[in-house]
């Protein structure tokens, strides 16, 4: 939390306010499922559920609860729409991405803040493509 702390205040140094938050953190790999370690799944989690949530919350309690809110914007996957073959872990992790935000949203409304979640697929020639697709 004291790097996410550290970016936010940094942030605000030089541009003074934050009024959106984009959260893109994406953790993944191929893997069946059956041969998951739970040291695998608990990465995938901290780096997408939980750095979701951490700099969500900082962001909300720092800059959006007291003054008029703000935009939280999450760039998830399709993967937990329907399931995928070797992504068990990352289609979850995105699931309870999606899951908190609708929480957050009727949470963090009140006060002025939107919380969404955009899922564009899969998207040729990145790195996430050349790995994953």
């Amino acid at each position: 939390m004291s790097e996410v702390k550290a970016a936010i205040d940094m942030a605000l140094k030089h541009f003074s306010r934050i009024d959106i938050l984009v959260n893109g953190a994406a953790g993944n790999f191929l893997c069946p499922a059956s041969q998951l370690s739970n040291k695998g799944i608990k990465t995938v989690f901290d780096i997408d559920a939980f750095g979701t949530f951490n700099v969500s919350k900082a962001i909300y309690n720092k800059c959006f609860k007291n003054n008029g809110g703000g935009s939280i914007i999450n760039i998830t996957a399709t993967l937990q729409y329907n399931g995928h073959p070797l992504q068990c872990h990352a289609g979850s992790a995105k699931a309870a991405i999606e899951g908190m935000m609708r929480h957050l949203a009727v949470e963090w409304g009140p006060d002025g803040v939107q919380v969404n979640c955009v899922s564009p697929g899969a998207v040729k020639d990145t790195e996430g493509f050349r790995r994953l697709g």
